[in-house]
């Protein structure tokens, strides 16, 4: 016999002994019970056998007020034969006295009746079911006879009231005839009570018989159905034993086998020894010894358990609250688990996803390609084991295609899961959302090479490409063609119908010169009303076809705004990028040279010119301007505007804000730009006389001011710009140091503003100079910030004051979310860094009001204020 089996027989001898002794003692119990019940209804019969019982008591209460009545009758009779007026007094009062008696007999007859019904009914419940349910007729009889007495009492009761009111008539005869009959009556009631007595008395000798017969028999049943029950579980207990004795041996050494394999040393040198006698013993020995055992094991078990469920909640834990998507497969490749984030990018849950191979659920394509990648893991990856790279085919960035088939790009990255003999079990794919860096990485790039009002290429990314073609020492037969465009008659729109007009006239015609240029070709607007086009190699005529076309395009092109239509035209300047030229430089110059030729010539023209003529005309129109700004410089022809920058926040303590314009008044007149003369300027290397006339002209007027004013309340703050060739001038700081003491102005109010290009082109003399005349008590600006794609540690080696966030990102801000992401970023890394911020092109109240539930401190544009004249020093003395 197994252990297992002598364990169930043993336990089911057990139980066959402890019911049959709960049965004995519950059939004990009931028989006590029982016994007890008719010992009770046994002594309650006897007690109303021997007892005054109340319906005894009341009839014989009735016999006495009967035998008072026929007492008073029978005086009242003999008094009334004596026809004696003397006695008339005493017979009314016996009359009265008969009367109380009558209605006392009535109360007592009618309370007689309820008792008597009553005890019966309490009998009839003390017996039960065991006497008065076999003698149903015995009651029906007592409950007739009772009802006849009832009847008696009634007629003797009226019997009587009869005989008093004829007394009272004075009809003696008549009322003797009527006692008479009631005496009769009375003889009547007297028998049935009599013969109700002698049926109770019948009735109650009879149920104490049966009761005490009951008794005796209930008492030898119990005995002898508790030594049935006994005899049976004697019996049982005893064949299970029998059955049980020649399997112990077995049992208690399989005990001590298991007990030896769990613990050899516990019985190494203590075995148990069997006999007869000590079976039982040894056996609950064994295997108490075996339960020590199990339970120290079962012990070091849930520590383990404890230790690997902490180690495996930390686990879930991580990967329910990480931002990574996390997916986890068997060493077939199937779905084991995935966390929310993976849920969520995916569309599947991780139900659903569980027993599906990878690819079916992580789904991604090639971004290039947009080629579904298949086998992303070896189907067997224990035979790659020994392989370091497992999963070559798992891109790095992939587009991810969910189960509702939207597409996301993802970062990718994969690893190996192994058992502890250094086994793959599976394998773990991380991975995150990176679309929405991805698409403003791309917005950032678009606009570092794309002009922001017109979607072209711009003069940054122009000049690269133009570059790249000049560097290459391979040309064919034909060489690149670049064309250089300047549109007639703008600025006479743009100052007539205002900068939004100039806008949508820039845009209208960007459309207009890609429809006419070959795809293939590069279109860039280089800066205000200027676009050039390099052409690939073609035949010259083709190059001559598509100029005219464009020039075409643009004589019939009708601006209309506001009910105005506006006529225009183009000047362009065609230049073959022969490899005579040196570098891209030159083969730009000789084509602004050749449009500059065309605008001469009467404008609305093309000009083809031959590289000797360009660099004439280059050099003719270079001298120009050299000469207009050497005489602006020594007859002071430069002019001073300034542009207002308003504040956004609450400044309490802060005055006026303005930034200080360079412009040019020629021989006519006309104001020019700077745009016209800077870069000329630059060419020729005089920025930094044009620097320092700025400054030394903007001191001089504002010393006459402040002398003018109380010192102290001007609180006015100018912004002057300095050039990038003013940043590697060693002198200039001794220069700006100087102008402060020659006019005597606070150092406060000056704020000079450098381009982030030229301060990070010039670094360490840019941090220089704004160290040492932050030192003396100015402020720094850095301008165009973003445009350069610059990084903000660059702020960490400028200690600037403003950051002027460039006007590509503020143009569209309402239209544009990752505009407004990025002005967003740089106001909050600004700020960090103790730096106010400006925001530029501010074309409307609606822009502005977006800055400033951004945070953006300043805002400065032509929405907002355009540039005015600044009051020269004359006007200052004079005023």
């Amino acid at each position: 016999m197994s252990p297992k089996n002598f364990i169930s027989q043993w336990t089911l001898a057990r139980k066959i002994a402890l019911l049959a002794t709960f049965l004995s003692l519950f059939l004990s119990g009931v028989t006590f019970n029982l016994f007890s019940e008719l010992q009770k209804i046994y002594r309650e019969l006897e007690e109303v056998v021997t007892s005054d019982y109340p319906l005894d008591q009341k009839t014989r209460n009735l016999e006495i007020y009967q035998q008072k009545q026929q007492n008073i009758i029978e005086q009242i009779f003999r008094l009334s034969r004596l026809k004696n007026q003397e006695v008339q007094p005493e017979i009314e009062q016996k009359i009265k006295i008969l009367q109380q008696t009558n209605q006392l007999l009535q109360t007592e007859l009618k309370q007689a009746q309820e008792q008597a019904v009553k005890a019966a009914q309490e009998e009839q419940i003390k017996e039960g079911s065991f006497r008065l349910n076999k003698n149903q007729e015995d009651y029906q009889l007592l409950e007739k006879l009772f009802k006849q007495l009832e009847q008696e009492n009634q007629t003797f009761i009226n019997s009587v009231n009869q005989a008093i009111a004829i007394l009272n008539q004075g009809k003696i005869e008549e009322a003797s005839v009527i006692i008479a009959e009631s005496i009769k009556v009375k003889k009547s009631i007297e028998d049935l009570t009599k013969e109700i007595y002698t049926r109770l008395d019948q009735h109650i000798d009879g149920s104490l018989k049966a009761t005490h017969r009951e008794i005796y028999f209930a008492l030898i049943l119990s005995i002898i159905l508790n030594l049935i029950i006994l005899a049976i579980g004697i019996a049982s207990a005893k064949a299970i034993a029998s059955q049980l004795q020649t399997s112990i041996t077995k049992v208690v050494e399989q005990a001590n086998q298991i007990a030896d394999n769990i613990n050899h040393e516990m019985f190494q040198n203590d075995l148990l020894k069997i006999d007869e006698e000590n079976e039982m013993e040894a056996m609950y020995q064994a295997l108490n010894q075996i339960l020590d055992s199990l339970v120290s094991s079962n012990l070091e078990r849930k520590k383990i358990e404890q230790i690997w469920y902490k180690e495996k909640e930390l686990a879930q834990v991580t990967l329910q609250s990480i931002g990574d998507a996390v997916i986890t497969t068997d060493a077939t490749g199937k779905i084991v688990y995935l966390n929310p984030i993976a849920e969520t990018l995916t569309g599947w849950s991780k139900q659903e996803a569980q027993n599906y191979q990878l690819e079916q659920v992580f789904q991604i394509k090639d971004e290039i390609t947009k080629k579904f990648l298949t086998d992303l893991i070896p189907k067997k990856l224990v035979a790659k084991n020994n392989q370091k790279n497992i999963f070559e085919k798992i891109p790095n960035f992939a587009c991810l295609v969910s189960k509702s088939q939207q597409e996301f790009i993802i970062k990718i990255s994969a690893a190996p899961i192994k058992s502890q003999n250094q086994q793959i079990i599976g394998t773990v794919i991380v991975f995150h959302d990176i679309t929405k860096e991805r698409e403003i990485a791309q917005k950032l790039s678009w606009q570092a090479t794309h002009d922001e009002l017109t979607g072209l290429i711009n003069r940054r990314e122009f000049e690269h490409r133009l570059k790249q073609i000049c560097q290459n020492k391979y040309y064919s037969a034909h060489d690149y063609t670049l064309l250089y465009l300047d549109l007639d008659r703008f600025k006479i729109i743009n100052d007539s119908c205002g900068h939004f007009a100039g806008d949508e006239l820039l845009k209208q015609i960007a459309i207009l010169l890609q429809a006419q240029v070959p795809i293939k070709d590069t279109v860039a607007r280089l800066g205000g009303d200027e676009f050039a086009v390099i052409l690939s190699p073609y035949p010259i005529e083709k190059v001559l076809e598509i100029a005219n076309n464009l020039l075409t395009s643009i004589q019939k092109f009708r601006f209309v705004w506001q009910d105005k239509v506006f006529h225009l035209g183009i000047s362009i300047g065609v230049v073959s990028c022969s490899p005579q030229y040196d570098n891209s430089i030159g083969v730009l110059k000789a084509a602004d040279a050749a449009c500059y030729a065309a605008k001469t010539k009467g404008r609305n023209q093309i000009y083809l010119v031959h590289n000797k003529e360009i660099e004439l005309a280059q050099q003719s129109q270079e001298m120009r301007w050299l000469s207009l700004i050497q005489q602006a410089l020594e007859h002071n022809k430069f002019r001073l505007y300034y542009q207002t920058i308003v504040p956004l926040q609450d400044f309490n303590d802060a005055g006026e804000h303005y930034e200080v314009l360079l412009r040019l008044q020629d021989d006519n007149g006309t104001i020019l730009s700077p745009m016209s003369f800077i870069p000329i300027a630059e060419r020729y290397d005089l920025m930094k006389k044009i620097d320092r006339w700025t400054i030394s002209n903007l001191f001089a007027t504002q010393g006459a001011y402040y002398r003018q004013q109380q010192k102290g309340k001007i609180r006015n703050l100018y912004t002057i710009n300095l050039s990038g060739q003013s940043l590697d001038d060693d002198s200039l700081s001794d220069f700006i140091e100087e102008q402060f003491y020659l006019h005597r102005i606070p150092p406060k109010i000056i704020c000079f503003e450098i381009t982030e290009t030229a301060a990070i082109a010039n670094l360490d003399k840019a941090r220089h100079l704004i160290t040492r005349l932050k030192q003396v008590g100015c402020t720094f600006a850095l301008d165009d910030f973003g445009s350069g794609m610059s990084s903000f540690a660059y702020l960490k080696n400028l200690p600037v004051d403003y950051l002027k966030i460039d006007g590509i990102f503020i143009k569209d801000l309402l239209d544009n979310p990752i505009n407004c992401t990025i002005v967003e970023a740089i106001n909050q890394v600004s700020h960090t860094m103790k730096i106010k911020t400006i925001a530029e092109f501010v074309d409307n109240y609606a822009t502005m009001a977006k800055l400033k539930l951004l945070g953006v401190d300043y805002a400065q544009g032509y929405g907002i204020a355009e540039p005015q004249p600044l009051l020269t020093y004359f006007d200052v003395v004079k005023k």
